[in-house]
């Protein structure tokens, strides 16, 4: 099997009516902060790496907005459903599932970008990462991997609104969102330890 077959796309992701009303609050109730970076154990804001502005989800006792709590719980369930099936298609073997996720929503307004990386590190320990993208209405803003002993070493990934992209989190998946040219890209990113 070829390492980018272990990029999977789920389209039509999330029935209709939850798509339309997770859109509509992430459009319209969602307040956005300078996405950061976190290096050696440090978050912090770095424009040259990620260019980008995000809401943090979670269900934790300091979360006061009974949306967000609801939505973290939902995705996380989703999620976590997906890894299942994504495991056994894979063949797997069937590792303890954390259903803890870590999840954000990213909103990249035009210009905004976020270079090659990965997501496992050592400050940031990840086993699979988790794109649902839930808009299509914008130009540029495409998901690319890198594979640099494969022929074509760059794969665009065709998004469309209310698709999940599954992958593992380690140095094998370098990915990248190229600089948005037109309108506004929103999407919810995760990971699982």
């Amino acid at each position: 099997m070829e390492i980018e077959n272990y990029i999977e796309i789920r389209k039509n992701y999330l029935g209709n009516s939850a798509y339309t009303q997770l859109l509509k609050w992430i459009e319209n109730d969602v307040t956005y902060t300078d996405a950061r970076v976190v290096r050696k154990g440090v978050s912090l804001t770095d424009y040259d790496m990620r260019k980008t502005k995000e809401k943090f989800l979670t269900n934790s006792a300091s979360e006061r907005n009974y949306t967000t709590i609801f939505w973290y719980n939902f995705l996380c369930s989703c999620f976590v459903a997906s890894t299942k099936s994504y495991y056994q298609k894979n063949n797997f073997p069937m590792a303890p599932i954390d259903e803890d996720l870590d999840l954000s929503v990213l909103k990249y307004k035009e210009a905004f970008y976020f270079k090659p990386h990965v997501d496992h590190g050592p400050s940031t320990p990840r086993t699979l990462s988790y794109i649902y993208v839930l808009n299509d209405d914008y130009e540029g803003g495409h998901l690319q991997f890198f594979f640099p002993k494969i022929k074509d070493s760059t794969k665009t990934i065709k998004v469309e609104k209310n698709c999940l992209i599954i992958f593992p989190s380690n140095m094998l998946f370098p990915h990248a969102v190229t600089p948005v040219t037109k309108g506004v890209r929103y999407s919810v990113v995760g990971w699982m330890r």
